[in-house]
């Protein structure tokens, strides 16, 4: 076909004149309204590979000009998403109107308008039918033109999301009538038109990653612009987290999840759009404060000191306001959480008056509703317990924390001084705890004892010492006698870390006097006395006797319980990381390791002892000695530093297990989980070896089970293979479970058994010998190899053969789970079996959070959509929203969070670290963000693998 006749077939499809078609648009009317409906029906068919060969054919179909009739075929077509479709209804409609228009009596800028009011027609009578609203016509048309006006007269396409936001931002901010069904009603039309948000907001475009850069355009290794395609283009997890709630118009859903929103775009740089967002998309003041106070954060982080203080200032304004309204006697907990955060963010960022500041309000409150004298009331205990509760979160980051250490530790001490000021003011309790009249301030004195502990792990030498005090006024009544005795081992590290032992034996002492006779509160506190007795000891260089003593310090004693004192505190089963610190522990920390060493050889004996096989410190589970003793001892000999010897003793526990329990008194499973304990303690010290030879042994215990218990089993044997670093053999571990659940689903009848299989699905039961803290379920477990995978790459930087296959194939087999594959009972059929709603609902929240975990945001958000009840539809959107807003491809580093292909290099690094610390790290950018074999250098769809040929410029 010659240029002519392919112009004269165009004209002829589009009817127009042959003149006109490839003149500038802005010179015809006639070829602006095709040009416009063209363009609108394209950006509506955004995402389908074949978008201009199914406009083509519908032009080729199509009366001649009557794109609406395009429109209205392309709708009909059910292999396009709801929301295209109904886009492209829209666009019919609007086609209609603009096609009804004569050339002749217009010009293309006038056809711009109309294109630009009708879209805005379309828009507001969208959202008043979603909003459930009821509006005057009449006002439709005045509403468009002052829309128009304030826009800075840009158009919008019809049927978006864009439209939606701009109308509800509208309706949320200026003063609408309250019957805008009367037709005389006055609308705040000027308002509109001088609204310079609106402009912003019209103004806000996405880059659609198909549609290729022009030359000189491409992203090369400039870490900025790779950074800003991505987070503003269509794959952007802000960006796509916000258009779950392009129809929802809950403000307590959404704002939260906005505000993670503006919190990640400020972070990522894109200031701008967090501000935006700030501004038109977060209605409620407290999640609007909140919000403020995130970006500010992020601003911080990114080096930006008194811009980040600026928006904390600005939290603080807007939280002021909350509290003038409601009364600052009616300060409630989450006032005082948000306080204690605002407070921290300021501290965290160097600006201490301004932290204090921030708790004035809390002063106030205090001066006025706590204190000694004050009854005690609950919310001002609700406070108060808000108040530590965040303390001992910002201490935990503090003490976590790989950088950032010194701000943190701000946060952290400002976060400790509100928490001061309230529990110092928890009052009088008229009804104490268990009706006892000796607990009069109880809730007092357990947080007093709390915060102190806090203070020492801080080193606050002042507010130690103020515990120290507190806590010895609280027992100067034989009113609170009982309260101060139950707390009063938990003070005893005060008065340590003030080297005051022997006030704290004199506070014994006090106690036992006001009680009158035999107090037995007194027992654990005298047996804290002699095992600081035994410390000093042992720093003497007398370690049998340090030994002796903390094997008598009790009255009586118990193994497990001179394993403890002899050792450390264990935090939980799972965990090899010590809780509380005592004798072997404090002789490392203090440098003491051949002291340690020696100490823990006594524990070793009472570990490998009968009495503490005996001693059933929990009635149904025998492995509570392999858990208590054992693994204890093997980590306590490691931190004494012979790691040899640790493996060793692991040795002889097995040899022991093996003695005490494979005989048939004891049930099977008791046996496979004291076998799995170990296994996982030589994992745990990198003995893979060892870890090998438990995990054989486990294997072949398990072999009898069936039913829930063989589930249990083999996901439990996935997860060792999981720590043993052997992610090949971890997924076929996997696969024999899938393999296992599968059976069980296809057998469930009755409701048990459903959410029995469901249960091991997605989140874990319980099993015979483990009980539910300590299962996980068969996703989960996919989702804990991805994890580990990506985490491996992120502090070390080794990329291991396979790694994106490997993460591929745990994704997408955990997915292929819960939607159904093959035979496979699919998830939503098993929950809508279920007779009673409550036991759906929760069923479909787990499989959700499970499809999330596994980047299965699509079958998600499908499971989501089908939820009639919109509540509960808006609920599962949040928890995909907030996976969304979380996204990080590298765990364990905050250098990089994002990895397209999944190679375990990153796109780009974040922007608070400069490139001297690129560099340092272990990480490498991605010169080939697609992994399509195109150097970014030249690549013009840097995130579309197979969107062009950059030699030929073609579409493959």
């Amino acid at each position: 076909m010659s240029r002519e006749q392919a112009v004269g077939h165009v004209a002829e499809r589009l009817d127009l004149d042959e003149s006109v078609v490839m003149a500038d648009p802005a010179e015809d009317a006639a070829t602006q309204r095709a040009s416009l409906l063209i363009t609108e029906i394209l950006m509506a068919l955004e995402g389908q590979d074949d978008r201009w060969e199914r406009l083509e054919s519908e032009i080729r179909s199509m009366s001649p000009g009557r794109l609406n009739q395009a429109a209205s075929t392309l709708a009909l077509d059910q292999q396009l998403p709801p929301a295209s479709q109904t886009r492209l209804t829209k666009i019919a409609e609007q086609a209609e109107t603009l096609l009804d228009l004569d050339p002749a009596e217009s010009n293309a800028e006038g056809m711009i308008k109309a294109q630009g009011l009708a879209s805005l027609r379309s828009g507001l009578e969208g959202y008043f039918k979603l909003a459930g609203k009821h509006v005057n016509p009449d006002h439709v048309d005045p509403l468009s033109r002052a829309l128009w006006e304030g826009m800075g007269e840009r158009s919008v396409p019809a049927g978006s999301s864009a439209l939606l936001n701009i109308a509800r931002y509208v309706f949320q901010v200026h003063a609408m009538p309250e019957d805008l069904s009367n037709s005389e009603a006055d609308l705040p039309l000027a308002d509109i038109r001088h609204d310079l948000i609106l402009r912003d907001l019209a103004s806000q475009r996405v880059i659609d990653h198909t549609i290729p850069l022009a030359h000189g355009e491409a992203l090369g290794m400039d870490n900025e612009r790779r950074m800003a395609y991505f987070l503003n283009s269509d794959l952007s997890p802000y960006h796509r987290a916000e258009r779950l709630f392009d129809e929802v118009f809950d403000d307590a859903v959404t704002d939260p999840v906005f505000a993670d929103i503006a919190h990640g775009m400020a972070a990522s740089g894109m200031l701008e759009a967090a501000e935006l967002t700030l501004r038109a998309r977060i209605f409620q003041p407290a999640e609007r404060a909140e919000a403020q106070r995130l970006v500010g954060d992020a601003l911080f982080d990114n080096g930006e000191a008194e811009a980040a203080r600026e928006r904390l200032i600005t939290a603080r304004e807007i939280h002021a306001e909350v509290l003038e309204a409601k009364g600052i006697q009616n300060l409630e907990h989450e006032d005082a959480a948000f306080l204690s955060r605002l407070s921290g963010s300021f501290s965290r960022a160097g600006f201490t008056r301004d932290a204090e500041d921030t708790l004035e309000s809390v002063r106030e409150f205090t001066r006025l509703a706590g204190g000694k004298g004050q009854e005690y009331s609950n919310a001002y205990r609700q406070i108060a317990v808000a108040a530590y509760n965040a303390a001992r979160e910002a201490v935990e980051r503090y003490e976590n924390a790989s950088n950032s250490v010194s701000a943190l530790r701000n946060e952290a001490e400002s976060a400790m001084i509100l928490a001061e000021k309230l529990i110092w003011g928890l009052g009088r309790e008229p009804n104490p705890v268990f009706g006892m009249i000796n607990r009069i301030y109880s809730t007092r004195t357990m947080y007093v004892a709390l915060y102190g502990e806090l203070a020492v792990r801080m080193g606050l030498t002042a507010a130690v010492q103020r515990s120290a005090e507190e806590f010895e006024d609280l027992l100067n009544t034989s009113q609170n006698l009982d309260a101060a005795g139950l707390h009063l081992t938990n003070v005893s590290e005060v008065f340590v870390y003030l080297d005051r032992l022997a006030d704290y034996a004199a506070l014994i002492e006090r106690g036992e006097t006001l009680h009158g006779d035999h107090w037995e509160r007194a027992s654990a506190p005298r047996a804290e006395v002699r095992l600081y007795e035994a410390r000093e000891q042992a720093l003497r260089g007398e370690i049998e006797q340090a030994i002796q003593m903390t094997l008598d310090a009790r009255e009586n004693p118990t193994p497990s319980g001179q394993l403890r004192d002899l050792t450390f505190d264990l935090i939980s089963r799972e965990v090899l990381r010590p809780g509380g610190q005592r004798l072997a522990l404090y002789l490392v920390d203090e440098g003491q390791m051949a002291a340690a060493l020696a100490v823990t050889e006594a524990a070793a004996e009472i570990a490998l002892s009968q009495a503490l096989v005996d001693e059933r410190v929990d009635a149904r589970n025998d492995w509570q000695f392999v858990y208590l003793g054992c693994r204890r001892v093997a980590f306590m000999f490691d931190l004494a530093g012979d790691k040899a010897r640790a493996l060793e003793h692991l040795e002889d526990c097995a040899e022991r297990v093996e003695q005490a329990m494979s005989g048939s008194t004891t049930p099977t499973a008791q046996f496979a989980e004291s076998i799995r304990l170990l296994a996982a303690a030589h994992f745990w010290l990198d003995d893979l070896a060892g870890g090998q030879r438990r995990l054989s042994r486990f294997t072949d215990i398990g072999q009898v089970f069936t039913g829930s218990e063989r589930v249990a089993h083999v996901i439990q044997r996935a997860e060792l293979l999981i720590e043993s670093g052997d992610a090949e053999l971890a997924l076929s571990g996997l696969d024999d479970a899938v393999n296992t659940w599968k059976e069980l689903a296809s057998s469930a009848g009755s409701d048990d058994e459903i959410k029995e299989a469901l249960g091991w699905l997605t989140r874990g039961r319980a099993s015979q010998a483990r009980g539910s803290a300590a299962n996980i379920g068969l996703v989960p477990a996919y989702a804990l190899l991805v994890d580990t995978l990506r985490e491996h790459v992120a502090v070390t930087g080794e990329i291991k053969p396979n790694l994106r296959s490997q993460v591929a194939d745990a994704r997408s087999t955990g997915v292929d789970l819960i939607i159904g594959e093959g035979e496979t009972p699919a998830a939503r059929d098993l929950i809508a079996d279920l007779i009673r709603e409550q036991d759906r609902d929760l069923e479909t929240r787990h499989v959700v959070e499970a499809l999330t975990s596994l980047r299965g945001f699509a079958h998600a958000k499908s499971l989501a959509d089908s939820e009639d009840r919109s509540s509960v539809r808006n609920r599962l959107l949040r928890i995909i929203a907030e996976e969304l807003t979380g996204w990080d491809d590298f765990p364990g580093s905050s250098m990089a969070r994002f990895d397209f292909d999944g190679d375990g290099r990153p796109d780009f690094f974040n922007p608070q670290y400069a490139e001297s610390e690129w560099m340092m790290s272990p990480l490498q950018m991605d010169d080939d963000i697609d992994g399509d074999g195109i150097p970014d250098t030249q690549d013009l769809t840097p995130y579309c693998p197979g969107c062009m040929d950059v030699g030929s410029m073609s579409r493959r």
